[in-house]
């Protein structure tokens, strides 16, 4: 077996069980083989005992140790015990060392190892894990150093290796033992884009092989690759004039907008050329976010050179910004203030003088010479000038004519580096005996423009018949010289049409050139600027001359050379008249008096010629002479003043010929010359030319040394082309000359060229002055795309709009170019150019825009040529029309000068196809100024980018577009409105094709309206509009003109989407009111201005409101808005009047809202508005006024929040406190919405009160009224007792007031009251009837006086003002007062504004169902009903109930009638009234109330009645105190969300009906809840009447709990609901009055008639006259059974035996239908849309139809099922009348059994077939009626037989909707 392994503590452990201390192992690391190395184990004792211990030798021989032996370890005692290591091969060595340990004392014994060990030496290498290089631009390089280190005793060799674009170095080396290695890693991206890479080394030991030994580090790299981007802050630097020799320099800022460093440098775009100007720094770096400034430089070349060259700052990425820079070189330039000098005539030996001005206009020093000598006829006082900028210096000329003859001559005023100017001097000599003609400026411009005609080489006596013939045989040439004086050179020549010699004399070196002869371009006759004459050789060159010596020895002696030297030159006359010539030596240089002529005059015939002889005689050695000839050559004629005429004075010819020679011996040593020449490093740059143009300049010869020098051009080697004058002279020390040079290029190219001036005649003196001149060919240089061809691709374009590409043309050379774009005809409305021509300055670029508009679906291979040619340099073409030679055709060798290149452009014709979604957007309700958000989406399914631009447009009704914004609003009326309701998110899009776009649109309504708007679209004629709008430039002119033109000229706008939205306000509406006293709720509607509230509410703001709301909602004080609560839209709200002490006025509205959104309101008094300013009140009234008003006025609740849909009911309280006439204007704010003011009113009498009527307001007006009636309208003012006595009333003076009334109005009665007195019971109301007739269309006020008194006798007045318009009949083509009711108090119950009692039981006697009937226009004689329902809302009590006729005496007779006019109604019961309405007498307007009185009737309810218990809804209920009523208290109560009436069983309808005796009524609520109804009448028609009634309010959504008239009446109250007074204790009320208001107008028949075309559809006259029935059997043939019937009628002894009989009948045949079952449930299955309380209070009655419908609030008319149906109205009235006839004669065709739904069973079948025959006859209007006498009572009866039809309707017969006739009654006659 094996021992069991030695176990190895660690050294804690060690110390722990043993005590002993020792290291854990013996490591051996560095050795080698054959060696011996020795390590000591060390072991300590650290306990207090002495340890006893002996170890065990190492199993290997490769680990030594003494023997072993046994020893101790004292405490603290340590022993060290050598091991040697020695290797025998280059491997690891392991073992252990065994120690064992005996047990002593407290310590027990053991054994444990110590490992001994030998290891090889190991690589340990270390880099950093992540190394982040940042960013780098792309195609440069950024780096970062790492540390490679070898930590451990091994020497290695490494290799490093890194994928691109990453890179290191030194990438292989050697690694010393603990030492380190800087690696450098660098990040070269070639693109943009994060990169991520591994830096692998692998290191090796020295001397080591195979992969065994490998050891390598990896470090992660991360890099960023973006694209540098550089910004020059200005694109084009123009530097403007800049003068030769400076050196203008701008400063720009190359701005790095990148996150990486970028390096540049600047390029050229033209290489190699020698440029004037320099960027510094060329190249450089720019860091991240930051920028430098680099400095441009211009030193111009030459003078009037426009030179431009384009510069990039190009960058190892590609982003290349680019700056052109242009500058032109200026020259010093002077200005002369005279162009000529006139000397006059002169005696010989005479002297003149004269100064001419030269002023420097240049802003550097102008170095001028000036072309003549300091002695001679006219001389200079000086001959060199040096003027400072912008100075001037006078010069003196002086005249000295030497001999009797004519002078003049052209002087030039060169201007170094500039253009040279030039002064005319003339003058005439004369001696005794020798007179020639005066001559003046005006003879030397005449004599040059003569030459330009030919005539210059003609002598006077020639000239004047020269010019004769000239004249004769050259008319234009004649009228030229007729007005020469008036012409200038150039006009003259124009006139001639010699263009280049208009050209040539407008040169300003011509002048100079020709008159020295040195090359020029351009060619003009003699005598124009050169001489007449010519002389040869045109300078003498005598050399070295001795000097000639009068004794003297040594250097003084005569030298061996001749003394004097003679040569001469020649004049020739190649004119056709005979010359003189006048010779002279100038004098003023160097050594004139060495010269001398042989000859000073002589004559030269024609075509021939004479020489002078000039002697050189020298009187100093060594020294170098220099002057001039003088020549002036004039026709012998010209000497004698007689031989010629003014017209023919020919001035004299002007030459210098030049004289130099020294008198150096030959040999001899010359000094050495002080000389310079200017411009001498740079050269001589000659502004660029074309071949046959010339280019000049100057170059100046500076002496400064003090002895003058001589001069000696050569020949220019390389510049043939070159010429020089003068080529030779002498220059005075510290003096300078000035040498015109000229470039004259014969073919296009570079010119390059030296000139050496020789000095003294010695070449080593010479100096060389560089020449450069370039001549230019016309060319361009176009975009090219691949192969070096010009070409330009269209993308595929949609048809009829644009594409756009933009083409780059470059001038390469230093001219000026024009260019021309030539595109064929076949393609000129497919392809045009912008711009077609223009100039191109030197080194410039144009961008030329081709637009591609196809016409067809086709690929067009277009060709476009470009014609250029080059312009003048010194830019004269600039700012001024120019005519150029017409371009040839493309293709044609032309030698005007134009040079052709050609383009090529492809392009394509597309149809784009556009779709849209979605093609309807509605935003729905959105609140005013609250933008809602939506999208269109464009889809371009075709092959063609599409340009669109996209406008908003309102549709009018017709449902075209129209742009500005015309909306529909919510009343029907048309505003307008701005296009800033619908923003577009943008106005130009661009859908490319294949994709999509998308259209933002916000709607942000500006009012209440409703908003129709068209999103449209159109195709842009040109997409660069797009790129010029969204940079913020406007549209060219062309896409303007179109915008203009309709946006219809290009096609016709899509349609994208139609917008719809309605504009909501925040808002309320009073949908009720309830007082609970008289008088009646229409009149209390009025009282309150309820209507006009409800239409102000309905309004959109105002501006004084929108300020009102914004100020108070921010709390801002502003004196500003004084006054501003006076602004806002004011109503009366009038409370009434009481006796102070008594009870509270309680008004309760009911406020609904009906908009989408809640609503906030509040009621702010005028203490909620300190800040602003309450007119009219001093401080300390209006404290006193806002507390007794608080006092007296309150609202409950003052403020709230009305959810939508839903309503609130606040209570208005009038506290009857202070006796007097109250007031106070409070303002109802809605948060958001409207802000108006209500002014509350009342009035509160002292007790006992005096006699008082309550008139509302002090003015009446009336309706409008058409002049001309014949019966004008009854109209009536009412009149209210809020008293509690009687008051009698009377109009007081009525008869004087309406006597002043005619005597205003022609004497005819306009106004006629009907009733002057009358008496008005306590709580009741009276009225006052008048007849307003007009006489005139205008405005009427008519005050008169109400005078009032009680029993007591105590009156009181008061005046009323009523008004009346009167208008034209044809202002309305249909009757007046049709459109609305007068009044529009509410039409259904109020039981939900009622008080309630503490347990939520309703706390009133009883109610109506309707409690306004509007009976619109009728015809008088016309009979009219409805039915109105009294209800007992108790479950408990019965009620009883009468209803109160109107006074007799008020119309005469019986207006309204209701039956039942009293009667009892069962609890939870209602009965059905008939309500008759009658007008007779005249025609009238009618305002009633008619006022029922309801009382609680002692006793339970009746046996066997179902009660049904109505419970309400309350939020909370509160009672008013009136001890102070200005606390209020209030107390939650609890109630069911609905009552019985929700929760009661529903029962089969069928179990409803009876077919026993007794009839049941219908209860309040649903189906299922039956109370008996008990009338005063008891009969059987009553109780029909009553079934009748039911069933029809249950039609008309009366009676059905879910109809929202009941809901808001009688089951469901929202709000806080009022509630008796006292503190705490509510009473029953006993008995109280309900009042229904009746409305209409009637009119006489024969009027009505007239207006309305379909009276015959819908009344039925009465019959007038007596017929017997035998004779209507005869006519239709009636069968026996009918006759029988009819005869027994009518032979029935009284009328009330036939209505008895009728009746019976009539009873039994209305109870079979409507108990019939299947009626039943037609009847209750009939839907109809709830009719809202507001609409009730507004109805809409349609202006052209009388209202049809019997006791319904609001009646289907015809105009509105027309407008429902989209027809017109009168092809429904023609079907109504139609379908009324075919029903009548299908009731009387039927027979017995035919009608559906009739009888019951047996109990019909057994009636006799006479009674069935009755019944039908019955049901036959058209049969019935015709019995006079029984019209109205079958009228009566038939009022609820519409139900008859049912049955019909069952069937599918008929609309249960259509409207019945009414009879219209007429006076009976006298029987016929």
């Amino acid at each position: 077996m094996s021992s069991p392994p030695l176990p190895i503590p660690t050294r804690q452990q060690r110390l722990e069980t043993y005590g002993l201390d020792t290291v854990s192992s013996l490591v051996w690391s560095e050795w080698e083989v054959g060696g011996e190395y020795t390590k000591l184990l060390t072991i300590r004792n650290v306990t207090t005992d002495v340890v006893h211990l002996r170890y065990t030798l190492p199993a290997t021989k490769y680990f030594s140790m003494a023997f072993p032996e046994s020893f101790q370890l004292s405490p603290g005692i340590a022993v060290s015990l050598p091991i040697a290591f020695r290797p025998v091969e280059l491997a690891e060595y392991e073992d252990v060392v065994m120690l064992e340990v005996r047990p002593t004392g407290s310590r027990r014994g053991g054994r444990f190892g110590i490992p001994v060990t030998a290891v090889l030496p190991h690589l340990a290498l270390t880099a950093p894990r992540v190394v982040d290089l940042g960013f780098c631009s792309v195609k440069e390089a950024v780096s970062a150093k790492l540390t490679l280190k070898n930590d451990s005793e091994v020497p290695a060799t490494f290799e490093a290796y890194v994928p691109p674009p990453f890179s290191v170095t030194p990438r292989i080396g050697a690694l010393a033992p603990h030492s380190g290695v800087v690696l450098e890693v660098v990040f070269s991206p070639g693109e943009a884009a994060p990169f991520e890479a591994t830096l692998s080394i692998d290191a090796v030991p020295d001397g080591a092989s195979g992969d065994e030994r490998l050891t390598s580090v990896y470090t992660t790299l991360h890099a960023t690759g973006k694209y540098a981007f550089l910004a020059v802050s200005e694109p084009h630097v123009e530097f403007g004039d800049v003068y030769l020799s400076r050196t203008a320099t701008r400063v720009l800022t190359l701005s790095n907008v990148s996150e990486v460093q970028t390096q540049f440098r600047v390029t050229h775009a033209t290489a190699g050329s020698d440029l004037p100007f320099s960027i510094s720094p060329s190249r450089g770096s720019v860091a991240a976010h930051s920028s430098i400034n680099v400095q441009v430089a211009y030193k111009p070349q030459a003078a009037g050179l426009d030179s431009t060259s384009k510069f990039f700052f190009e960058t190892p990425g590609g982003n290349a910004p680019a700056v052109m820079v242009s500058g032109r070189g200026a020259a010093p330039s002077i200005r002369l203030d005279k162009s000529g000098l006139a000397f006059g005539a002169l005696t010989v030996g005479g002297r003149a003088v004269r100064v001419v001005t030269v002023a420097n206009t240049s802003p550097v020093v102008a170095n001028v010479a000036i072309e003549s000598a300091t002695s001679g006829v006219f001389q200079f006082s000086t001959t060199s000038l040096a003027l400072e900028p912008y100075s001037e210096a006078k010069v003196q000329v002086e005249f000295c004519p030497h001999e009797p003859m004519n002078y003049a001559r052209r002087v030039a005023f060169v201007v170094a580096s500039g253009v040279p100017a030039y002064v005319d001097v003339v003058g005439t000599g004369y001696a005794d005996g020798r007179r020639p003609p005066d001559m003046g400026l005006v003879h030397v411009a005449r004599a040059r423009k003569r030459a330009l005609l030919g005539l210059g080489q003609l002598p006077p006596e020639a000239l004047e018949d020269a010019m004769r013939g000239l004249t004769e045989s050259d008319p234009v040439a004649g009228n030229v010289l007729l007005s020469l004086d008036n012409l200038s050179l150039s006009a003259v020549a124009e006139s001639v049409g010699d263009e280049a010699a208009s050209a040539a004399v407008q040169d300003p070196w011509v002048p100079y050139t020709h008159a020295l002869g040195l090359a020029s371009p351009h060619t003009l006759p003699p005598g124009v600027f050169a001489p007449l004459v010519t002389v040869a050789p045109s300078s003498l060159d005598f050399g070295a001359v001795p000097a000639v010596m009068r004794g003297g020895r040594g250097r003084d002696r005569l030298s061996a050379m001749p003394s004097a030297s003679m040569r001469g030159f020649s004049v020739r006359n190649p004119t056709r008249g005979k010359m003189t010539v006048h010779a002279r030596v100038t004098g003023g240089s160097a050594g004139a008096d060495a010269f001398s002529l042989s000859v000073c005059e002589a004559d030269v015939g024609p075509g021939g010629s004479v020489t002078f002889s000039v002697t050189f005689a020298p009187r100093h050695r060594d020294r170098f002479y220099g002057t001039s000839v003088e020549l002036f050559v004039h026709y012998k004629s010209m000497r004698n003043f007689r031989l010629v005429s003014d017209a023919t004075v020919v001035p004299p010819s002007y030459l210098v010929v030049p004289l130099l020679g020294h008198s150096y011996e030959g040999g001899a040593e010359k000094f050495m010359p002080q000389v310079a020449v200017v411009p001498a490093e740079e050269g001589v740059h000659f502004k660029p030319c074309v071949v046959g143009e010339a280019a000049y300049t100057t170059v100046s010869v500076v002496n400064t040394g003090s002895m003058p020098l001589k001069f000696d051009v050569g020949p220019v080697a390389g510049g043939e082309v070159i010429d020089v004058f003068p080529r030779t002279g002498i220059v005075d020390g510290g003096e300078s000359r000035i040498l015109s040079v000229g470039y004259l290029p014969d073919e296009a190219g570079l010119v390059e060229a030296t000139m050496a001036i020789m000095i003294n005649n010695s070449s080593a003196n010479a100096l060389e002055v560089a020449l450069a001149g370039v001549c230019d060919a016309p060319r361009v240089v176009l975009e090219s795309s691949r192969n070096g061809e010009a070409s330009l691709y269209f993308k595929p374009t949609h048809i009829g709009s644009s594409t756009v590409r933009y083409f780059e043309v470059t001038n390469p050379g230093t001219l000026p170019l024009a260019f021309q774009w030539v595109v064929p005809s076949r393609y000129a409305e497919v392809l045009k150019v912008s711009p077609p021509s223009g100039v191109l300055s030197g080194g410039s670029e144009a961008r030329v825009a081709f637009t591609f508009t196809p016409n067809s679906e086709a690929k067009f291979h277009m060709k476009a040529s470009c014609f250029v040619m080059t312009l003048a340099a010194d830019g004269a073409y600039a700012g001024r029309e120019f005519e150029l030679p017409a371009v040839p055709a493309p293709g044609t060798d032309d030698q005007s000068g134009w040079r052709e290149h050609s383009l090529k452009l492809y392009g394509a014709g597309t149809s784009a196809a556009l779709d849209f979604f979605p093609r309807s957007l509605d935003f729905g309700n959105s609140p005013v100024h609250e933008p809602s958000s939506g999208e269109i989406r464009v889809f371009n399914r075709g092959e063609a980018d599409v340009g669109l631009y996209v406008y908003a447009a309102a549709v009018s009704e017709s449902g075209t577009s129209m742009p500005g914004g015309q909306t529909r609003s919510l009343s029907g009326s048309s505003t307008n409105e701005t296009l800033e309701v619908i923003q577009l998110s943008a106005e130009f899009v661009v859908v490319p094709s294949r994709s999509s776009a998308s259209v933002g649109v916000t709607f942000a309504p500006r009012a209440r309206a409703y908003y129709a708007y068209g999103v449209y679209c159109m195709v842009l004629p040109h997409e660069s509009n797009v790129d010029k709008l969204s940079a913020g430039v406007g549209p060219d002119a062309a896409f303007e003109k179109y915008l203009r033109g309709g946006l219809g000229a290009a096609g016709q706008p899509l349609l994208m989407a139609d917008v719809t939205g309605v504009g909501e306000l925040p808002s309320l509406a009073v949908a009720d009111c309830f007082v609970g006293r008289s008088p009646g709720k229409a009149v209390w509607w009025r009282r309150l201005s309820l209507d006009l509230l409800n239409i102000e509410l309905a309004m959109n703001l105002s501006r004084a409101e929108e300020v009102f709301a914004a100020t108070r909602e921010n709390i801002v004080e502003a004196p500003m808005y004084a006054g501003l609560v006076s602004t806002l839209p004011t109503f009366d709200l009038d409370l009434g009047s009481g006796v102070a002490g008594s009870g509270a006025s309680v008004v309760r509205l009911r406020f609904v809202n009906r908009g989408s959104t809640s609503v906030k309101f509040e009621f702010l008094y005028p203490s909620d508005l300190e800040w602003c300013d309450i007119q009219g009140l001093s401080e300390y009234d209006l404290d006193e006024e806002l507390l007794r008003a608080n006092k007296l006025f309150s609202f409950y609740p003052k403020s709230g929040h009305v959810a939508a849909d839903g309503a609130i009911n606040v209570e208005l309280t009038y506290h009857h406190l202070v006796p007097g006439e109250h007031g106070i204007d409070v303002v109802l704010a809605l948060e958001r919405g409207k802000q108006v003011t209500l002014a509350l009113q009342g009035v509160t009498h002292a007790p006992p009160p005096g006699p008082t009527l309550h008139f509302g307001t002090r003015g009446h007006f009336f309706e409008p009224v058409p002049i001309g009636v014949e019966e004008p309208f009854v109209q009536s003012y009412v009149l209210h007792n809020d008293a509690g006595t009687e008051v009698a009333w009377e109009l007081e003076n009525v008869d004087a007031a309406l006597a002043a009334f005619r005597a205003e109005n022609y004497d005819v009665d306009v106004l006629v009251p009907l009733m002057r007195s009358g008496r008005i019971e306590p709580r009741g109301s009276g009225m006052v009837r008048f007849v307003f007739a007009p006489l005139e269309a205008r405005e009427y006020a008519f005050p008169l006086t109400v005078a009032m008194r009680n029993d007591d006798g105590i009156v009181v007045r008061q005046q009323i003002v009523f008004y009346g318009v009167g208008y034209h009949p044809s202002l309305h083509d249909v009757l007046p007062w049709t459109t609305a009711p007068p009044s529009t108090a509410p039409a259904a119950p109020s039981l939900g504004l009622a008080p309630t009692l503490p347990d939520g039981r309703i706390n009133v006697v009883g109610y109506l169902t309707l409690e306004r009937v509007w009976f619109g226009a009728l015809p008088l004689h016309s009979i009219n009903r409805c039915l109105v329902g009294v209800a007992n809302p108790s479950a408990e009590r019965r009620v009883a109930f009468e209803w109160l006729s109107l006074p007799a005496q008020v119309y005469g007779y019986e207006l309204v009638a209701v039956e039942p006019s009293s009667g009892e109604i069962e609890a939870g019961g209602m009965v059905t009234c008939s309500v008759v309405f009658r007008p007779m007498q005249q025609p009238e307007i009618y305002e009633l109330d008619i006022e029922c009185r309801l009382k609680v009737l002692d006793g339970e309810c009746s046996e066997g009645a179902r009660a049904v218990e109505v419970h309400v809804e309350a939020e909370e209920v509160f009672a008013v105190d009136n001890s102070d009523p200005a606390r209020f208290t209030g107390r939650a109560v609890a109630a069911g969300r609905r009552g019985a009436l929700d929760s009661a069983p529903r029962r089969s309808r069928r179990s409803l009906v009876s077919r026993q005796g007794d009839v049941r009524g219908h209860g309040l609520g649903r189906p299922g809840s039956v109370a008996s109804v008990r009338t005063l009448a008891g009969s059987s028609l009553a109780r029909g009447r009553a079934a009748i009634g039911l069933r029809r309010a249950v039609k008309l959504g009366k009676v059905d709990g879910s109809d929202p008239l009941l809901e808001a009446g009688g089951s469901r109250l929202d709000g806080r609901i009022g509630v008796g007074s006292g503190s705490g204790r509510v009473e029953h009320v006993r008995s109280h009055s309900v009042w229904l208001h009746i409305s209409a107008a009637s009119f006489p028949v024969e009027v009505y008639k007239e207006t309305y075309a379909d009276f015959e559809t819908f009344f039925v006259p009465r019959q007038t006259k007596r017929e017997t029935w035998r004779t209507e059997a005869e006519k239709h043939e009636m069968p026996a059974a009918t006759v029988s019937l009819i005869k027994r009628i009518q032979q029935t002894p009284s009328e009330e035996e036939n209505k008895t009989v009728v009746k019976s009948v009539l009873s039994d045949i209305l109870q079979d239908i409507i108990f019939d079952p299947d009626i039943q449930e037609t009847i209750e299955a009939v839907e109809r849309a709830p009719i809202p309380l507001f609409a009730q209070l507004t109805p809409q009655v349609p202006l052209s139809v009388v209202r049809s419908g019997r006791g319904r609030s609001e009646s289907t008319s015809v105009s509105s099922i027309a407008s429902e149906s989209g027809e017109s109205e009168q092809p429904v009235l023609s079907r109504f009348a139609s379908f009324h006839r075919e029903v009548a004669s299908e009731v009387v065709s039927r027979g017995d059994g035919e009608r559906a739904g009739f009888g019951g069973g047996e109990e019909a079948a057994d009636v006799k077939d006479d009674e069935e025959v009755v019944r039908e006859a019955v049901l036959s209007r058209a049969s019935v009626v015709r019995v006079v006498g029984m019209d109205e009572l079958l009228e009566g009866v038939f009022q609820g037989t519409i139900a008859n039809l049912m049955a019909e309707v069952v069937d599918g017969g008929f609309d249960v909707l259509e409207a019945p006739k009414r009879v219209v009654g007429m006076d009976e006659v006298e029987e016929v």
